[in-house]
C-alpha cells in the first residue's frame, strides 16, 4: 500500500469505529430500562430477604427506622404483627427480649419492630420526647405497614399491633385512630389518648395483659408511681368501650388458674363478626412483660420487678390474635 493509499484508508477506519460505538450505545440505551428494572428487582429482593432487615421512612421530615423479621417459608399472604417497644427500649431490644421471632418461625408470621423517637411513643398525653415534640407516630406506623405490604405478601385480615408499657399505650392509640388492625394486644398498658372514636366496622379484637400489682401503670386508672406518673383510663372502662364497639358480645367466659403464687384470671367476651374482647390479669405481677428475657441489672436501675413466669405473654397473645382475623 502506498503512503497515499494509507492516508485514504485511515478516515474510513475511523468512521467505521465511530459507527460501531454508536451502534453499541444505541443497543445499551435500548436495553437500559430492562437492566434498570432487573437491578431494582434484585435490590428489592435483598432489602426484604429472609431473616432480619432494617428499613427507613421519612415522616414529616423525620427519618424513621424499623426492623422486619421475615421467616423462611412464608405463605403467599402471611400475618403481620407490629411490636411496639416500651419506653427506654428500641426495636433491637424488643426483637431480642419478647420471643416474637420464635412465633414468626413457628407460625410463619412477619414481625415488624419500629423504633420510637427518643425511645418513646406519642400515645396522646404520654410519653417523653415523642409526645413533647408532637411526633406523628400514627402516620409512621401506618406508613410502615403500607411499605411492608408493598414488598411482602401480607394478609390484610391478619394485621395486628402488640405493645408493652408505652408501646401498649401506642397500640391503643392505633386502635383508636386507624382501621388497620384486626387485633391489638397490650401488656401493662392504658389509654392516654385525648379521644377514641374508631369506626365500629373496623374496631379490632382486643386483649389486655396486666399485673394487678403494677403501680407504674395501674389497672384501676389511678396515677402511677413511675417517672411518667401515667394517669390513664381504667382498664375496665376501656374493655367496656371495645365491647360496645364490637357489638353483639355475649356474657363473659372466665377461667381461673393458679401458677405458683400467682392467680391468673382469663376473661373473654365473644362478639359479633368473629371479634373478641379479653383480659388476662396476674394477681401479684408488677410492671413487666410476663415470660420476657430477664435483665436483672437493667430492671434494678429502672425500679422494675423481674418478669413473671406465671404465663408466656407472647404465646397467649399470639393464640388470641391468630384466632381472630378480621371478618368481612
Amino acid at each position: 500500500m502506498t503512503e497515499q493509499e494509507g492516508r485514504a484508508a485511515r478516515p474510513a477506519t475511523r468512521t467505521t469505529a465511530v459507527l460501531a460505538v454508536a451502534l453499541v450505545a444505541a443497543v445499551l440505551l435500548a436495553l437500559l430500562p430492562d437492566v434498570r428494572s432487573t437491578w431494582q428487582r434484585a435490590s428489592a429482593a435483598v432489602a426484604w430477604r429472609t431473616g432480619t432487615t432494617v428499613h427507613t421512612l421519612r415522616i414529616d421530615g423525620v427519618r424513621r427506622t424499623y426492623r422486619v423479621y421475615r421467616p423462611a417459608g412464608l405463605p403467599a399472604a402471611a400475618p403481620l404483627v407490629v411490636f411496639l417497644h416500651p419506653a427506654f427500649g428500641n426495636a433491637r431490644q424488643a426483637q431480642g427480649d419478647y420471643h416474637w421471632d420464635d412465633v414468626a418461625d413457628a407460625s410463619k408470621v412477619v414481625v415488624a419492630y419500629p423504633d420510637g423517637i427518643g425511645a418513646t411513643w406519642n400515645a396522646g398525653s404520654c410519653c417523653g420526647r415523642a409526645q413533647s415534640r408532637g411526633i406523628d407516630d400514627v402516620a409512621f406506623v401506618s406508613a410502615m405497614v403500607g411499605q411492608i405490604r408493598a414488598n411482602i405478601g401480607i394478609d390484610p385480615a391478619q394485621v395486628h399491633a402488640v405493645g408493652f408499657s408505652n408501646g401498649a399505650f401506642m397500640a391503643e392509640r392505633l386502635a383508636c385512630d386507624t382501621g388497620l388492625f384486626a387485633g391489638i394486644a397490650e401488656v401493662a398498658g392504658t389509654r392516654v389518648t385525648t379521644s377514641c372514636t374508631p369506626a365500629a366496622a373496623t374496631a379490632p379484637s382486643v386483649l389486655y395483659v396486666h399485673g394487678l400489682a403494677d403501680t407504674n401503670v395501674r389497672w384501676d386508672g389511678e396515677p402511677g408511681s413511675g417517672v411518667a406518673k401515667v394517669d390513664g383510663e381504667p382498664r375496665e372502662t376501656s374493655l367496656t368501650t371495645w365491647r360496645d364497639l364490637a357489638g353483639g358480645c355475649g356474657p363473659a367466659a372466665r377461667r381461673d388458674d393458679l401458677a405458683g403464687t400467682t392467680q391468673v384470671v382469663r376473661t373473654t367476651w365473644t362478639c359479633a363478626r368473629g371479634r373478641a374482647v379479653a383480659a388476662i390479669t396476674l394477681s401479684d405481677a408488677g410492671h413487666q412483660y410476663p415470660g420476657a428475657v430477664d435483665h436483672p441489672a437493667q430492671d434494678r436501675a429502672l425500679g422494675l420487678p423481674a418478669p413473671s413466669t406465671a404465663i408466656d405473654a407472647t404465646a397467649e397473645i399470639w393464640a388470641f390474635l391468630a384466632a381472630h382475623p378480621r371478618q368481612p
